[in-house]
């Protein structure tokens, strides 16, 4: 008989690395085993998701506004109906704020956190309270060696697990014309839209006389400030800004170099979905997936936190260096097939089935 697998998450209409992450693994489970999936969405769904969902995978939503306090007593008892009506195998709580409410119902549910943050994101009062919730879950899967470690030394069972990357295939490139450098973003502090905003503006004295310019694809709470602050540089064409998109392989293949300004980042989905489309990729050289996926002069430039100088400079020799460029380009490749689907669902099926047997 077919185990049955559930993700929880806050909502499948969000257009972040989370959700983007959940549906490539969710697909990719669905193809390569047999489990029966369902994702359950926190929040009210009004629309189909942005990225597509296997439609042998089972959409539910509770309902519930997360954010509204007095709907706590609610979504206990919608998630607890929902879930006695699945009665699933495993559950997956994709966001560190569900896994810690799935607490309490840890004996009767195999449970498992998945970690889509670094251990040092949340507060010092957070760390304390999850240090102590989460040894009542079957595990957690992190992004790096390094988190594993710290949730070790909290005595919560961990492991580094990385995320499926599943680009559709059959996208060209359109010539434009210019060189083309792309950031896929969310518009927030964590993200460095700050930092972003520096290195256009350091860049632009270094790519004035060349035919280059920014995309930079997102939404956020300072998405609005920075259309202000960068109008100029829209105005001139030299920064294109497009919001939510369920085409961003053409995006990709559309494009020459791809950068990462992000303060903190565990894991940088993006990163290896520009590798799948040859782009060198630019990153502050944080603790964790940047460091992990970049080697300096193969696959692009680990740049040292916060220097937009020394960052745009990389990025503009990058960009008007087609020989050094090409060359990067090609060894992308190699980095981005370690998270192809199979090789990933392996690791996942092993782990789920070893949380089986010790519950």
């Amino acid at each position: 008989m077919a185990q049955k697998l559930v993700f929880l998450v806050v909502s499948l209409q969000a257009s972040n690395g989370t959700e983007r992450a959940t549906i490539n693994l969710a697909n990719a489970l669905i193809t390569y085993t047999d489990f029966q999936i369902t994702i359950i969405s926190i929040r009210p769904q009004k629309r189909k998701p942005l990225f597509a969902v296997d439609n042998r995978i089972e959409q539910e939503s509770l309902n519930i506004d997360i954010k509204n306090p007095s709907e706590v007593f609610r979504y206990y008892g919608q998630l607890k109906k929902t879930l006695e009506e699945i009665s699933p195998d495993f559950i997956i709580s994709c966001n560190f704020y569900i896994s810690f409410t799935l607490a309490p119902l840890s004996k009767a549910y195999n449970i498992i956190a998945w970690e889509h943050v670094l251990y040092s994101f949340p507060s010092k009062a957070f760390q304390l309270v999850r240090k102590y919730l989460y040894r009542s879950l079957s595990g957690v899967v992190c992004q790096t060696e390094y988190d594993v470690k710290q949730y070790l030394e909290d005595k919560i069972h961990a492991t580094c697990i990385p995320n499926v990357v599943a680009m559709r295939q059959g996208f060209g490139k359109q010539e434009m014309g210019v060189k083309q450098i792309i950031c896929v973003t969310r518009f927030s502090a964590e993200k460095g839209i700050d930092l972003l905003m520096e290195i256009i503006i350091e860049s632009h004295h270094l790519l004035k006389d060349s035919k280059s310019r920014f995309l930079i694809i997102g939404e956020g709470d300072q998405k609005a400030e920075f259309l202000i602050k960068m109008k100029d540089y829209i105005d001139q064409g030299f920064v294109i800004v497009k919001g939510k998109t369920d085409a961003i392989e053409q995006e990709y293949a559309n494009s020459d170099i791809l950068i990462l300004t992000s303060r903190s980042e565990s894991f940088g989905l993006v990163i290896v979905e520009g590798f799948d489309y040859k782009l060198p990729a630019i990153a502050f050289a944080i603790e964790g997936g940047p460091q992990r996926l970049i080697t300096n002069d193969h696959n692009g430039y680990l740049i040292p936190p916060f220097n937009v100088k020394e960052f745009a400079t990389r990025l503009s020799t990058l960009a008007l260096n087609d020989q050094q460029r090409l060359r990067i380009a090609n060894n992308t490749p190699t980095t981005s097939a370690e998270f192809k689907e199979s090789k990933i669902c392996a690791l996942w099926i092993n782990y789920l089935h070893s949380t089986s047997n010790a519950k």
